[in-house]
């Protein structure tokens, strides 16, 4: 939580409402395209060139998110309102999350999101214990960029 925490370090949170979605969109397409606007728009504001590094689940995924890219990077996304993305590398990096320090520490902060919005009230002890670490000042897990949708 004090790694997350650190100043140096950009958040970036999409939450898909999945019940309110079109049928014709699935949440992981959704989600993987408005993860590549806020992380090309953190990219465009700090002047500088980012690159998406995923967890290898499989060649026929990797290849899919791949391929989204390249395509947001020559047409821009895909929704009324989208935009050109061009302060990401044309490509995602897909690695094993065993090998990636990045990918652990985005694992650990999707947990630690996920268990505080399960968690929040519980009287369980141990989640508790947890809650109180999260709620010292030393600890400010918050996004830099996100995006919840549809509202």
């Amino acid at each position: 939580m004090k790694i997350l925490s650190m100043r140096e370090l950009d958040l970036i949170d999409i939450k898909i409402n999945v019940e309110k979605l079109w049928k014709n969109k699935t949440p992981d397409e959704v989600a993987f395209m408005f993860l590549c606007e806020r992380a090309n728009d953190l990219c465009k504001a700090k002047d500088c060139l980012g690159m998406l590094i995923g967890d290898r689940e499989s060649d026929r995924v990797s290849e899919r998110y791949a391929r989204s890219l390249s395509e947001y990077r020559s047409e821009g996304t895909n929704f009324e309102f989208g935009r050109n993305i061009k302060n990401l590398v044309d490509s995602v990096h897909f690695t094993h999350s065993h090998l990636s320090r990045f990918l652990q520490l985005a694992d650990i902060y999707t947990w630690l999101l996920q268990f505080r919005n399960r968690n929040n009230g519980s009287d369980n002890i141990y989640h508790k214990a947890i809650l109180d670490i999260w709620a010292r000042d030393e600890i400010t897990i918050y996004p830099t960029k996100y995006k919840e949708w549809p509202k």
